[in-house]
C-alpha cells in the first residue's frame, strides 16, 4: 500500500494540472485519474445538514471538468485514504473562494497548517458579510442528550446522523430544553 501511495504521489507532483471527473460533496471530488481528493483547511455541511446542496453545487460550478493544480501540506492522506490538497484553478485558490462565499467553515487539522492564516481571514470575511452559511447560523442537537452547539462545532459533527436533531435557531433549541454546550459556546 505504501509503495501505491509513493507511486500516486509521484505521478501527481510529475503532472501539473489535473481534470476534475467527479463533485462528491462540497470539500471532496475525484480526478481523472480516480484520485479522491479532500481539500484541505475547510469543512462543508454533510448530505444530511443545511447547505449541503449549496455548497456541492458551488464547488461543480468552480471546479467540474476543469483543470485544476494541487499543493500538499505535510500530512498527504486522510485516515479515509483521501489525498488531502490545497486547489488551484486559474489564479484563485479555491479553499479560500469557498470559506468566502460561506459554503464552508474553516477546520484545520495538525499538521496542515500552510494557509490558516488566510483561511481563517476568508472565513471572517464570510461571517462578517453573513454569506451563505453565516446568514442564518443552524444549531445541532443530539436527541438523547441536553446540550446544542453551533453547526461547525466538532461536537456537533459527532452527533450520528440518526440521533441529530436539527434547529434554526438558538432559540427553537432552548424552547425544546437543550442548553448551549460549553466547549462551543453557540
Amino acid at each position: 500500500m505504501k509503495k501505491i501511495k509513493f507511486l500516486l504521489i509521484f505521478l501527481i507532483s510529475c503532472n501539473s494540472s489535473y481534470k476534475v471527473n467527479k463533485i462528491i460533496d462540497g470539500d471532496t471530488f475525484v480526478l481523472e485519474n480516480g484520485i479522491k481528493i479532500r481539500i484541505l483547511g475547510i469543512d462543508a455541511p454533510e448530505k444530511d445538514e443545511p447547505f449541503y446542496d449549496s455548497a456541492k453545487i458551488y464547488l461543480e460550478n468552480l471546479i467540474l471538468n476543469k483543470k485544476i493544480k494541487i499543493e500538499y501540506d505535510l500530512q498527504k492522506y486522510d485516515k479515509y485514504n483521501r489525498m488531502l490538497a490545497y486547489v488551484f484553478i486559474d489564479s484563485k485558490f479555491v479553499n479560500e473562494e469557498i470559506l468566502k462565499k460561506g459554503y464552508a467553515w474553516v477546520y484545520i487539522i495538525p499538521p496542515n497548517f500552510k494557509y490558516s492564516y488566510r483561511l481563517k481571514m476568508a472565513e471572517e470575511k464570510a461571517k462578517n458579510e453573513k454569506r451563505g452559511l453565516w446568514k442564518n447560523p443552524y444549531y445541532v442537537a443530539s436527541k438523547k442528550g441536553k446540550k446544542f452547539h453551533i453547526f461547525y462545532c466538532p461536537s456537533a459533527k459527532k452527533i450520528k446522523e440518526k440521533n441529530r436533531i436539527i434547529f434554526k435557531t438558538k432559540e427553537e433549541a432552548i424552547k425544546r430544553g437543550y442548553k448551549p454546550a460549553e466547549d462551543c459556546n453557540p
